[in-house]
């Protein structure tokens, strides 16, 4: 979802809400920040989204957020596997 296409009120709730929203942000980074909010100590939470938040401009608060306060186990780039080849179709 482009964060870009949403009604300005809604963008600026979104930067003001939540750490992770810089730039062009995809809606993706805040579902991660919020899943993580909401998780119970010791618990843990998997999400599959799109790489790019690893190395794009707009992904840094969020690089910045989980490795301040988050314990990451694993990390699996499908990127070739061809998992997702089917969906690029759609």
């Amino acid at each position: 979802m482009r964060v870009q296409l949403l009604d300005e009120r809604i963008k600026e709730y979104l930067k003001k809400n939540y750490t992770t929203s810089v730039g062009k942000f995809d809606i993706y980074i805040l579902f991660v920040e919020r899943g993580l909010k909401w998780l119970k100590e010791n618990a843990k939470l998997g999400f599959i989204t799109p790489n790019l938040f690893l190395n794009r401009a707009y992904g840094s608060e969020l690089r910045k957020f989980l490795l301040k306060d988050y314990s990451i186990l694993q990390i699996i780039d499908f990127g070739d596997s061809g998992v997702f080849k089917a969906m690029a179709s759609i």
